[in-house]
């Protein structure tokens, strides 16, 4: 194994490194996949087509002028990441040996030190020093060798001494294809692939003028995987709930569904929004939005027409997205109750259709009923009533 400790003094080195493993929705709203992750996608195929004609970018209707801004920094950031791939593979094939050594820190701490590669038993070798990593995250730096050093089947290593006198390696081989080779070295315990983490962040922004309670569910599509995390979710406030789970359960392209609960007072709400993994290595991101002051409003009218009270519940199921509000509430005799939903209007636009389901009596006798938010203004109203 090369030994660093004697080439270089560590006093000059500084390394810290960091693992991110793994991403964006308004309630109202459901993505496969967002603008900026399109865009990517198609930036990353068009810098590997040599003949700019063919390029998606340049297809009729399909410009820059034709996409949102979030789609072309996506296409931007693709475009140049894989443009630079590209580059090193030709490279490689121009007669460099290209070495990509990537330093991740699974410690909690900040780590200092350098890199150190050498080329088999030769006495070929490069080292970068004062090398910056923010801790949790991964970091790459780039060795080139002339590629006579490092022929086919040439073996090389890399080390790295960092804190108080701590090193690790990792050895490795030029392999017959013409792309970089590739080292991860980590910087306490390794992260095997059942270690590595898929995140999803759910905000939640309540811009009513009073707190609701509830919770959020997150279900992986196709299999039994779920979480679940409690609010509250105080008035006029942003809350931020992370979920994390195995990676191998949620690779690229997987579908996910998360569903918020929200109570204020008696009126349970249900918002469910479906997104899927994209292929950044960002959290995802989920936004749900309470208590926009843009409402849409449904009046419930139950009418008792019975001798007895009775009780029961009225829920109302937006039919897209998915929506719902469910409130349980007592139903007197000969009297007529009223009780109004309310929702964000951008969920309910003029023509959206809607369920209400009416439950009550201890065999919860049910009837449904189903609606469409009309050009005129005001509320809509549905009515029901509990027979003699």
């Amino acid at each position: 194994m090369l030994n660093f400790k004697d080439k270089l003094p560590r006093s000059v080195f500084f390394v810290i490194c960091a693992l991110t493993v793994l991403s964006p929705l308004y309630s109202a709203q459901v993505y496969a996949a967002s603008p900026y992750d399109s865009g990517y996608d198609h930036g990353c195929s068009d810098a590997g087509m040599s003949d700019p004609s063919s390029r998606y970018i340049n297809e009729p209707g399909k410009g820059p002028s034709d996409h949102t801004d979030d789609f072309m920094s996506g296409y931007d950031a693709g475009f140049g990441s894989c443009s630079h791939a590209s580059d090193q593979n030709r490279e490689k094939a121009s007669g460099k040996f290209i070495l990509n050594v990537k330093v991740t820190n699974n410690l909690a701490t900040d780590e200092s030190g350098g890199i150190y590669v050498g080329i088999g038993d030769s006495d070929i070798s490069n080292s970068m020093h004062g090398i910056t990593f923010p801790a949790g995250e991964t970091v790459t730096k780039t060795f080139e060798f002339n590629s006579n050093d490092v022929p086919v089947g040439k073996g090389f290593s890399a080390e790295i001494v960092y804190g108080d006198d701590f090193d690790e390696s990792a050895d490795g081989v030029n392999g017959p294809v013409n792309t970089p080779e590739v080292l991860q070295i980590y910087l306490g315990p390794a992260a095997t692939d059942s270690d590595s983490k898929f995140k999803l962040n759910v905000l939640v922004t309540n811009n009513a003028a009073s707190d609701e309670s509830g919770y959020v569910d997150v279900g992986i599509d196709g299999t039994n995987i779920y979480k679940s995390l409690d609010g509250p979710f105080p008035a006029k406030t942003t809350v931020t709930k992370t979920f994390e789970f195995n990676s191998n359960d949620v690779p690229v392209g997987k579908g996910f569904t998360v569903t918020l609960i929200s109570r204020d007072g008696t009126t349970q709400t249900e918002h469910g929004v479906k997104g899927v993994n994209g292929p950044s290595n960002a959290p995802e991101v989920i936004e749900f939005s309470l208590g926009s002051l843009d409402k849409f409003a449904i009046n419930v009218q139950v009418t008792n027409d019975a001798v007895t009270d009775t009780y029961g519940s009225i829920s109302v199921k937006l039919d897209d997205p998915a929506i719902s509000k469910f409130s349980s509430m007592d139903f007197p005799a000969k009297t007529t109750v009223t009780k109004t939903f309310e929702f964000n209007s951008n969920d309910v636009p003029v023509g959206k259709g809607f369920t209400v389901s009416l439950s009550y009596g201890m065999k919860s006798i049910g009837e449904v009923k189903e609606g469409t938010n009309s050009p005129a203004k005001g509320p809509e109203t549905v009515r029901f009533n509990i027979p003699v």
